[in-house]
């Protein structure tokens, strides 16, 4: 069975199937000692059985013919009504493809999808309203893959949930209340957006961002970095392994009403840079293991506790933060990487 383990291997670092489809392929793959075999589900009569191919190679013929790339892709469009203002709640769900979310101008939401349908699949698209809330809903069990490219009125939505695998999401010039991204092994990328809470989770590929403004925002990946640039966020959390974590262009509007912003970054085996605005308050906390700290700032900082160890620490406040009262509250961590804080 070593020539369909390489065949399976070959198509997954051509790109032409997910880690997903790969190990499901290769689930069906018997050892290399193990006696070729037959099997058959309960309830097959003999007919059944030879009909539909039988046994192990039925079966991998047939994931191979679900998975085939050369399967011609299908489209379909569908329009919303005009919608009743604001939008309740809309749901968006991909299958191993992408969803690409984007204001415009009009009051009706527009939605394309692209998939590659099963053999010998009838697929069933619609969009489902119910008293301001729509969901895009179709039978997934008939598809390969399905991309999402949908079009929805600026005005505020109120909860927006995207979810896919293996596949990007993307958002821009969107305003909602509730922002939920869901994906794995693939990026999220969000631009121009406003909503009081934003979460975006994936594995495995970068989160990045810009042009955000929010009351919360929570970001989480797995193996990759997360860039964050040019956002207004009064309480955000960035977590991530084995990949930086760099921050940049924060705003601050909301300072003047005298409450802090707080800022909670966390990874391993990479560093944490973070620039913030000056003339800013920080009260810090940091600390790393096996790497060094570094805050660079040019109202300085007054350090409470700093180990120089092998796992070194800071603690501390600057002289605009004891001031005031208020500022930026940082919580970094990392391990076996630096941590870099400046203006």
């Amino acid at each position: 069975m070593k020539e369909e383990r390489m065949k399976i291997l070959e198509m997954l670092q051509d790109g032409k199937i997910t880690a997903d489809e790969a190990a499901r392929l290769l689930a069906h793959i018997p050892a290399d000692n193990a006696k070729p075999y037959m099997f058959r589900t309960n309830g097959d009569s003999d007919e059944d059985f030879f009909e539909n191919g039988g046994g192990f190679f039925g079966n991998i013929v047939d994931v191979f013919s679900n998975l085939n790339p050369n399967t011609p892709k299908e489209h379909f469009q569908l329009q919303s009504e005009s919608s009743q203002l604001p939008i309740k709640e809309l749901k968006l769900s991909g299958k191993n493809g992408g969803i690409s979310l984007e204001g415009h101008k009009e009051d009706y939401i527009d939605i394309h999808c692209t998939y590659r349908p099963k053999r010998n699949a009838n697929v069933h698209i619609e969009l489902i309203e119910n008293d301001g809330s729509y969901k895009l809903e179709y039978n997934a069990d008939s598809v390969r893959s399905m991309a999402i490219s949908c079009k929805v009125p600026m005005a505020v939505i109120e909860r927006l949930r995207l979810k896919s695998s293996n596949s990007s999401i993307t958002a821009q010039d969107v305003k909602c209340q509730t922002l939920e991204a869901y994906t794995s092994n693939s990026p999220i990328k969000l631009e121009n957006l406003s909503a009081n809470d934003i979460t975006a989770i994936t594995s495995n590929s970068n989160i990045s961002f810009e042009e955000i403004t929010a009351e919360s925002a929570k970001f989480e990946t797995q193996n990759a970095k997360i860039e964050a640039y040019d956002f207004d966020v009064s309480r955000i959390s960035l977590k991530t392994s084995n990949a930086p974590i760099r921050i940049g262009g924060i705003r601050c509007s909301k300072m003047q009403q005298r409450f802090d912003y707080i800022i909670k970054a966390a990874t391993s085996n990479a560093p944490i840079a973070l620039r913030i605005p000056k003339e800013t308050g920080l009260k810090l906390s940091a600390q790393t293991s096996r790497g060094s700290i570094k805050c660079d700032l040019e109202d300085g900082i007054i350090t409470e506790e700093i180990s120089p160890g092998m796992k070194p620490k800071m603690r501390g406040r600057n002289s605009r933060y004891n001031n005031d009262g208020y500022g930026f509250d940082v919580k970094l961590s990392s391990s076996n990487g630096s941590i870099k804080i400046e203006n």
